[in-house]
């Protein structure tokens, strides 16, 4: 795999006069330092800061995009109008890349010559395998993706091209990916990690642990100062967590937007588009149920939690007086509705979903159901809905890491992830912009 170091590494430099050169023969030797590099690093060996802009606060994403033909980046002799190169704990992990459109390509023989060209140079980077094709129609014309995969890469390319009705025929960009499969080999014994165990915290990550098992995010606490501001509080946290605000809004008005007051379940997982609409950022549902949201979906949770509650010789539901979201809540019992609730599916979609978040370094909101399940230390918040900030998880419990918005002694929380699962409306991901 060492060839694709090189071909790659060198393909990116700027100047357009060195590309007659033999890249492979310059810099054979250093060609593997292209994974280790720092973003600091990586954006003056290969162009100039200039060029590279982070696609959110987050520093994760580096992305380029010029239109100076000096600056302009190079894979084999084929410009790059767009690419983003991912990082993580400040190593590069993958690439994408999306070429120019050929424009000198006006017929279909040539576009599929100038694809398999391309794809053989790739193939040609190192011992990949043989690629798998996968060939879709698309409007007007086809999309064609090759993929390689070896134990410690995945390479993709995909090429498209439609002919319009009057006959004129149209290239599509072609897209490049290449993603390590194996994490950066570290020398340091103890740092090492293997897939059985949580990995280890970089030295300049924010994920904090400890002997007990813990990996947490220290996500600074912020106060509420009713049970209705606990979107807002929840949400600045998460803001202040990433040293940033939202776009031309003040959190004195945010905070009158983002009062929590709803009264059914359904109402309470529509708190994402407020924050969307509020706060100027990307949020995305991990993972959400729908047991409480009409009539007839909750006309079916009562009767699994009936017949739950009959073989654990308990009190069911009496539909005829629960009128109310809160009636309901106040109805159930810890122990039914856990076993009612408990998906194994459901549960580990959430609970991978969360800690790929947490692993990713970024908090995530979590809108519950308070007074039901018994907690270790006591909610400060009434019977109903609330919102709250998953900030790490404990592999070796099982357990979810949590943080409330009440002060001293809420900053970290832990409960069992089926408990956890049992009491949850949706789990949002919230991705900040500059």
């Amino acid at each position: 795999m060492k060839k694709i170091f090189t071909i790659i590494s060198l393909s990116f430099l700027p100047c357009v006069s060195l590309l007659a050169q033999n890249f492979g023969t310059a810099i054979k030797d250093k060609a593997d330092s292209l994974w280790t590099q720092t973003p600091e690093t990586f954006r003056t060996t290969y162009g100039s800061p200039e060029i590279y802009k982070w696609k959110t606060p987050l520093k994760r994403v580096l992305t380029y995009k010029c239109n100076d033909p000096k600056a302009k980046l190079f894979f084999f002799k084929h410009p790059i109008a767009k690419a983003g190169f991912n990082f993580k704990s400040k190593q590069l992990q993958g690439m994408r890349l999306i070429f120019a459109k050929p424009t000198a390509i006006s017929n279909k023989e040539t576009y599929l010559e100038y694809s398999s060209k391309l794809k053989e140079e790739i193939a040609g980077l190192g011992k990949v395998g043989t690629s798998k094709l996968r060939k879709r129609k698309s409007k007007g014309g086809y999309r064609y993706t090759y993929s390689w995969r070896s134990p410690e890469y995945f390479i993709s390319l995909r090429c498209s091209y439609a002919i319009d009705s009057k006959k004129t025929f149209n290239p599509g960009r072609s897209k490049f990916s290449i993603f390590r499969r194996t994490p950066v080999v570290v020398t340091d014994k103890k740092a090492e990690t293997t897939p059985d165990t949580a990995p280890e915290a970089s030295k300049d990550s924010k994920i904090k642990s400890n002997d007990k098992g813990d990996r947490y995010l220290g996500v600074k606490m912020l106060k509420e100062e009713s049970p209705n501001e606990c979107l807002y509080a929840s949400t600045k946290r998460i803001f202040d967590y990433y040293k940033t605000t939202p776009r031309g809004r003040s959190w004195e008005k945010i905070k009158k937007s983002l009062k929590l007051n709803v009264k059914s379940a359904k109402g309470l997982k529509r708190v994402f588009a407020s924050v969307i609409g509020e706060c100027r950022c990307d949020v995305k549902k991990l993972a959400t149920t729908h047991i409480f949201d009409d009539f007839n979906s909750i006309m079916k949770f009562s009767r699994d939690y009936d017949r739950n509650a009959g073989e654990m010789k308990k009190n069911g539901i009496n539909s005829f007086k629960v009128t109310s979201f809160r009636k309901l809540l106040e109805v159930m019992d810890e122990d039914v509705l856990v076993k009612t609730r408990s998906n194994p599916k459901e549960i580990e979609n959430f609970k991978s979903k969360a800690c790929k978040e947490i692993d990713a370094e970024k908090p995530v909101l979590w809108v519950v159901f308070l007074g039901v399940v018994k907690e270790k230390v006591k909610p400060l918040a009434p019977l109903g809905g609330y919102v709250r900030i998953i900030v790490g998880y404990n592999s070796k419990t099982n357990e979810v890491i949590y943080s409330d918005n009440w002060g001293k002694g809420h900053e970290l929380k832990k409960m069992s992830w089926e408990k956890a699962w049992a009491i949850t409306l949706t789990s949002l991901a919230v991705t900040v912009k500059k």
